[in-house]
């Protein structure tokens, strides 16, 4: 409830009222002010959505003229895409003993057999993915297990970035950050959500993106808001 609030009060704003308040979050959330942490997180998720597209890239675009480099990164893709391994022709098995049609492999993702769950969690849709978040069957080390798994297509980890039953839980953020086909900026926002240690042992990471190892050197010896 409250990321769709904040996605529609941010949809409502000017442009440059975004990029305010964004900047003032992103301020706060880097000296590890719990509260503003906390809310960062909720609108990193509210402006993830495919509604907030055009929002995003405005965004970008006033923090790079302003030289907001902590704002513009947050939406700013990589470079070097990995590879997405999103291929239909890298079908699980499900037991079924042929290809499965993607309105097949849906109708599974609401399966509450657990052998099938742990099936469903290698299909490269990310459609299909979206329908197994929500499976009340579904639990924490699946999802860990998921956002470990290399290679991985970068729009089911987008997936899980958007759902806020995932997200808030920290193994999972950890299991994103470190996974170098993540997404950059999904990554990138989830820095400031990561313990000192954990930020070091990400910038130590030579598989990982170079902006990515730089932003978590920075946060590992952030200074804590008192």
């Amino acid at each position: 409830m409250r990321v769709s609030y904040l996605r529609t009060t941010l949809l409502a704003l000017a442009t440059e009222d975004a990029l305010t308040l964004l900047s003032a979050m992103t301020a706060a959330a880097q000296v590890r002010d719990a509260a503003t942490t906390d809310l960062l997180l909720a609108t990193s998720v509210a402006l993830a959505h495919e509604s907030c597209r055009a929002l995003r890239t405005s965004i970008t675009t006033l923090a790079r003229e302003q030289n907001l480099a902590d704002v513009s990164r947050f939406f700013a893709p990589s470079s070097e895409t990995s590879p997405d391994p999103s291929s239909e022709t890298n079908l699980p098995n499900l037991g079924k003993g042929r290809p499965l049609s993607l309105g097949e492999r849906k109708s599974l993702a609401r399966t509450h057999n657990r052998d099938l769950i742990a099936r469903v969690l290698r299909d490269p849709s990310a459609d299909v993915m979206r329908i197994l978040l929500g499976n009340p069957r579904i639990t924490e080390d699946d999802v860990v297990r998921l956002c470990a798994r290399r290679p991985q297509s970068g729009r089911v980890l987008m997936e899980v970035f958007r759902h806020t039953r995932w997200v808030t839980r920290y193994r999972v953020r950890t299991a994103l950050v470190r996974n170098p086909y993540t997404p950059l900026e999904i990554a990138l926002q989830l820095v400031p959500h990561l313990t000192s240690q954990d930020a070091r042992m990400v910038a130590q990471s030579q598989d990982l993106d170079t902006t990515l190892r730089d932003a978590c050197a920075c946060s590992s010896v952030a200074p804590t808001l008192h």
